[in-house]
């Protein structure tokens, strides 16, 4: 959870208010290790995503294992695991894994001021991006509920895309590269990820 926290990409929801919550809706979370129970956690607590996870020992090694967890899809979007072979080690290894899969996950943000050819979205040098960088801009269409008012699916649309070009600490300024319609604030940019050539 610290570790978790120190790559300022994730938000950590505090133990005693998510118990209180889970307490509520009469959920008992004891062993949850499963995608099932962590989809399920996921929509009490209103996420789209969330992260679980596991620590073994076999033998002499020490085994972190971590899943980032897609609530709306119910499927594993990302797995990762470090081993060392001492308890001295664990907190460095725990530092390692928390930024080697925060870095693999996508950077989201919002559209917060959009004009005719540039838009500014809340993403900034705190949150790794910089210049040059492209992302897709995607608007919720609907929101579909559970009888008892939980989200259990959203719906997309794909609205364009943009190139950030100039990155401040909190914010970006956006060149629009194309668009299906007009931007709207609240709408959702996603880092586009392009394939590097691989090294032999």
């Amino acid at each position: 959870r610290t570790e978790f926290f120190n790559t300022g990409r994730f938000t950590i929801v505090d133990r005693k208010n998510m118990e209180k919550i889970l307490k509520e809706q009469a959920f008992q979370k004891t062993g949850c290790t499963t995608t099932d129970c962590a989809v399920e956690i996921g929509r009490l607590l209103n996420m789209n995503s969330m992260v679980n996870g596991r620590f073994d020992k076999v033998g002499s090694m020490f085994m972190i294992q971590i899943n980032l967890v897609n609530v709306e899809k119910g499927e594993i979007t990302l797995m990762d695991k470090v081993e060392c072979n001492s308890e001295n080690k664990l907190s460095e290894s725990a530092r390692v894994l928390a930024l080697n899969f925060s870095s693999k996950i996508p950077v989201i943000g919002k559209i917060v001021r959009s004009g005719e050819n540039e838009v500014i979205v809340d993403l900034g040098t705190v949150d790794n991006v910089i210049k040059g960088m492209k992302f897709t801009v995607n608007r919720l269409k609907e929101e579909i509920k559970d009888t008892s008012g939980n989200v259990i699916m959203r719906d997309w649309e794909d609205v364009g895309e943009i190139e950030l070009t100039e990155v401040q600490k909190q914010a970006s300024k956006a060149n629009v590269l194309n668009k299906k319609t007009s931007f709207k604030e609240g709408d959702v940019v996603s880092m586009i990820f392009e394939e590097t050539e691989q090294l032999e």
